[in-house]
C-alpha cells in the first residue's frame, strides 16, 4: 500500500462550497437523472445529472453491463447508479458508511422496483462485504479530497476521506475481491487528478482515462478512469 504522506491534504473550498448548498436543500427532494426520478434524504449525496459513469455506461462501455456482471456500487449515496446498473441486468452489491445513503437507497431500490436486484449493506469499506465475494465492476464513487470527517453520517463524508484511507483500502483490499478480468470505474477531476494523481495510490492497477466530461460544479474536466488488475508475480 502506498504511503498517505506523500499526498497533498487539506479541505477545498470547491467542496466546501457545495456541502453548503447541498445542506441548504430542504429535503426529501426528488432529482430526475436519466430517466429516474431518485428520492434525496437528509445527509445523502445526491445523483449527478450527468452523471459520467452512466454516460460512458450509455456510449462506449455498454459492454461492460451485458451478461448479468456483478457489480460492487461502493460508496451508493442515493442509489442511483445501482438502480441503473440493475435495471440493465447487473447483480449489484450497495455499499455506504453513511447510514442515510444507505437506507436512501434501499428506499429508492423498492420505488424503481429492483430491490430484489440489489442487496444493500452499511460498511466501513468492505467491513461487511462477504470475503468470498467477487465482481466484475467496481463503481467507486470516492472523496476526491484528504481532510478530516468529523460525521460519518454527513455529507462531509462524500467529498472528504482523511489521509486518503479509504481510497488507499480500496485498491488494496479491493484487489482480492475483483475478477481477474474485472474493472473499477472510478471519477475524478482533472484539478484533483494534477494535485494527487490517481495512479499515485496503488502499484496493482493499471489506469486508463476513458471517459471525460465538462464540469459544471467548477472542478473542471471530470474524468472517468477504468482501472484493471496487474497481474501478480509468480
Amino acid at each position: 500500500m502506498k504511503e498517505s504522506s506523500q499526498f497533498i491534504q487539506g479541505r477545498s473550498l470547491v467542496a466546501d462550497k457545495l456541502i453548503a448548498e447541498m445542506k441548504a436543500r430542504k429535503t426529501p427532494y426528488i432529482e430526475n437523472v436519466f430517466g429516474l426520478d431518485i428520492k434525496v434524504n437528509r445527509g445523502v449525496y445526491p445523483p449527478e445529472k450527468k452523471e459520467i459513469t452512466v454516460l460512458y455506461f450509455e456510449d462506449k462501455g455498454a459492454s461492460l453491463l451485458k451478461h448479468q456482471p456483478h457489480v460492487l456500487d461502493f460508496g451508493c449515496g442515493s442509489g442511483f447508479l445501482s438502480i441503473y446498473v440493475a435495471q440493465k441486468g447487473a447483480i449489484v452489491t450497495a455499499i455506504d458508511i453513511n447510514t442515510h445513503a444507505v437506507n436512501c437507497t434501499i428506499e429508492n431500490a423498492t420505488r424503481h422496483h429492483v430491490q430484489d436486484k440489489i442487496t444493500t449493506l452499511h460498511s466501513d469499506g468492505f467491513a461487511n462485504v462477504p470475503p468470498t465475494s467477487r465482481f466484475d465492476i467496481m463503481m467507486a464513487s470516492i472523496p476526491w479530497e484528504a481532510a478530516e470527517v468529523t460525521d460519518p453520517n454527513g455529507l462531509d463524508i462524500a467529498f472528504y476521506d482523511h489521509n486518503f484511507s479509504t481510497r488507499l483500502a480500496l485498491f488494496e483490499q479491493g484487489y482480492h475481491l475483483l475478477n481477474p478480468k474485472g474493472c473499477m470505474l472510478l471519477s475524478y477531476s482533472k484539478r484533483a487528478d494534477r494535485l494527487n494523481p490517481m495512479k499515485a495510490f496503488t502499484d496493482k492497477f493499471d489506469f486508463e482515462i476513458v471517459y471525460t466530461a465538462p464540469s459544471t460544479d467548477g472542478n473542471e474536466e471530470e474524468y472517468l478512469y477504468k482501472a484493471t488488475k496487474r497481474p501478480t508475480s509468480p
